[in-house]
This record gives structure tokens, C-alpha cells and sequence, in this order.
């Protein structure tokens, strides 16, 4: 298990970027779509009463290939998920894993505590616990 602190992966967006990222999805809502989102990583999100829990499934992909976003009630997880590059010349006669470039924006069902996170990566699987305002 892969414990390491929420105020090194998750960042809290303020500032210029968080007037970029508003922008983007005031878009995305006014379009009814998703921007430039992708299905990756399946998501799993939990109201406990007390806190909320995000499962993400991100197998193979390492904590410096990843980040995570809080923007408002937004959860913002992206990367790249990277392939290993054979040592030799190969032919693949079944390619059915993926490896691109992933991004999901959820907007989170309740208001947050930014002050009170956690998570942790365990077996390819990102746990983030947020507590609820």
C-alpha cells in the first residue's frame, strides 16, 4: 500500500487556473456534455453521512503519472496511463489494454471541508476521503 498526503497530490484550485477551470465547466454544463472527458478511470463515489469516498480504479498507473483536482464541488482526476516499451522489435497478436490519456470531471453531491482530506493508492486503486460540510 502506497500511503502519501493529500496536500502533495490533490490540489485545491484558486487563483488563475480556477478561473480557467470555471470556464471550462460553466461549457461543459451549458453543452450538457463533458469536455474533453474520457470513461477512465471507473469511479465509485460513496456518501457515508460523514464523508465522501472516491474509488478510482487506476491499475498500472504510477502516483507521478496522476493528479487530482478539487475545484469548488468538482473532482477533477487526470494522467496518462503508459505503456511499457518492449526491449525488442514484437508483434502483438491481441492489444486489448489501453494506454492514453485519461480524464474524469464529476461534480461531488455535497459541499466539502478542503481542510479534511485523505487518500491513499491501493492495489491500482486511488481512495480519496472527503469530509462533508
Amino acid at each position: 500500500m502506497e500511503d502519501f498526503d493529500p496536500a502533495n497530490k490533490i490540489v485545491l484550485v484558486h487563483g488563475i487556473i480556477s478561473d480557467k477551470i470555471g470556464k471550462l465547466i460553466d461549457y461543459s454544463e451549458k453543452m450538457k456534455r463533458s469536455i474533453s472527458e474520457t470513461s477512465i478511470p471507473l469511479m465509485d463515489i460513496i456518501d457515508t453521512g460523514e464523508n465522501l469516498e472516491i474509488f478510482a480504479e487506476l491499475p498500472g498507473v504510477k502516483l507521478d503519472d496522476f493528479n487530482v483536482l478539487l475545484y469548488e464541488e468538482y473532482l477533477i482526476i487526470e494522467g496518462n496511463k503508459i505503456a511499457d516499451k518492449p526491449d525488442c522489435k514484437v508483434t502483438f497478436f491481441r492489444m486489448e489494454r489501453t494506454f492514453t490519456p485519461f480524464r474524469r470531471i464529476v461534480r461531488l453531491p455535497h459541499e466539502v471541508d478542503e481542510s479534511d482530506i485523505s487518500a491513499k493508492l491501493k492495489d491500482g486503486v486511488l481512495i480519496i476521503k472527503i469530509k462533508r460540510k
